[in-house]
Order: structure tokens, then sequence, then C-alpha cells
């Protein structure tokens, strides 16, 4: 496992170590089928970018630009789409402390946030909470550092994924050079996903990967416009997922529902 895939890993642990100190412990669920679950950043043009999650009921996101690495301009908000009796809460950190962090319940207005100037990687997570504070669910998204990686910054660059149709995840990730896009189906206890990758663009090889921590598939794809499949069962938790073109990758996490 490489240094950056390790940290993506530890990243997972600590956002769920997060969502877990920051949400106190309510009545034990059964696995979800991931349904109105997803997430995504994207380079919209090569100086701004746009990012949201959601899950059932619940929409954070926002928009910003980036000038050679630094993200200022960033207008974010919290949104609670149904009067389900939960609440949605919102919260985004970089290393310079707390982005946004903001509640909506039923009947409130969406929350706005107007952050000011930041550099380096954050993170932004979305949770369900209930009215007195008990956790439902929530995942976490990290959007990594440009200033160190300026090929990020073009339009075009993202990762995403969504739980499409109950048990039905579908991902993509995107920069110069490289697409990798693919599903993920989840049964009970069997779990499979695969992907394609593309090579696009002047590199002269593209790479896909699929782990679980344990389990890990890849594939390159070396010629024009030619496409690899990348196939991993029987994975379990968070899938890792990185796509790389000339010696850069852009990396995502998709978690397991709950």
């Amino acid at each position: 496992m490489t240094a950056l895939r390790a940290r993506l890993r530890r990243l997972a642990v600590a956002a769920t170590a997060i969502a877990a100190t920051l949400m106190p412990a309510g009545p034990a669920h059964a696995a979800a089928d991931g349904t109105g679950w997803s997430s995504g950043w994207l380079y919209t043009s090569d100086t701004t970018f746009h990012f949201s999650a959601r899950l059932p009921g619940a929409v954070v996101g926002g928009d910003g630009t980036d000038s050679d690495g630094t993200r200022s301009g960033l207008a974010a908000y919290v949104q609670d789409t149904s009067n389900d009796g939960v609440c949605v809460r919102g919260l985004a950190v970089a290393a310079t402390g707390v982005l946004f962090d903001g509640t909506v319940c039923d009947g409130q207005p969406t929350q706005y946030f107007y952050p000011g100037a930041f550099s380096g990687s954050f993170s932004y997570t979305i949770f369900r909470v209930r009215p007195d504070g008990s956790g439902i669910n929530s995942h976490a998204t990290w959007v990594p550092d440009s200033a160190s990686d300026p090929g990020l910054r073009h339009s075009g660059t993202g990762a995403s994924w969504q739980y499409w149709a109950p048990g039905v995840i579908l991902f993509s990730l995107t920069r110069n050079g490289v697409q990798f896009h693919g599903r993920g189906d989840v049964s009970g206890s069997a779990r499979s996903t695969y992907g394609t990758i593309v090579r696009t663009g002047s590199s002269d090889c593209a790479s896909g990967s699929l782990t679980d921590g344990t389990t890990v598939a890849s594939n390159d794809a070396c010629a024009p416009n030619w496409w690899a499949d990348t196939p991993l069962k029987d994975f379990r938790g968070t899938i890792s997922v990185r796509a790389c073109a000339s010696g850069a990758c852009v990396d995502g996490l998709i978690p397991e529902a709950f």
C-alpha cells in the first residue's frame, strides 16, 4: 500500500472517529442499502471548483475559486430537504481549522457560510441527526491539496460516487490523461465492484485500482482511448479508488452505507 493510499485509509478512519465523536450514539440500525447517499467534488474550470454530499433528506455543498492552491470565495450551504423529523449537519475542516459547521431541521431555512481563504486539502462531512442530537448516519469526503499538485487544477478533474439504486454504487474519477469509472453491487454480505480505466490525452499509460485495505484489484490502459477492466470481489467496508496518469493520481473513498 502506497504512502498516499495509507494516508487515505487513515483519513477514512479519522473521519469515522470524528463522526462517532460528534454524533452521540442512537439506537442500533441495520445496514442500509445506500439509497440517497452520494458525494463528489469537481473542478468546473481551471480556477473554480464545486463539492456536494447527500444523505436522504440532506444536502451539503459549495463552490469556490482556486488560485495556485489558495482556495477562496467559498460559498457553502447546509439544507434539509425533507420534513422527516431528522436534522442535517454539515461540517468542513481544513488545516487552518473549521471552515463551516451548521445544523438545520425541518422547516428551518438553508444555512449559508462564507469562510475565508485557505490553502491545502480540506474535508467535508454530512450528518443526519435526531432533534435530540443522537446520530443516525454520516459520510466524509477529502478534497486534495492543489498547491502540491497543480495538475488537479484542470477543468473536469474530480471524484464522485453515488448509490444509484438500492445496493448499486456508481463511481467516477477523472484527471488529465485518465478516466476511471465503474459500478459496485451489494447483496447482503456479497459485495463486488469493477471499474473501467480509459487512457485519454497524451499520457504514456493510465491505471486504476480498487481496494478495501485487504483485497486489491488494479489494471493499466497503455494505448490511446484503450480501456481495461478492474474487478474486485468479496470486498468489505470502505472502498479506496485511485486513477493515475503520467505519475499523478486522483483518489476517492466510497463508504459502506449504514
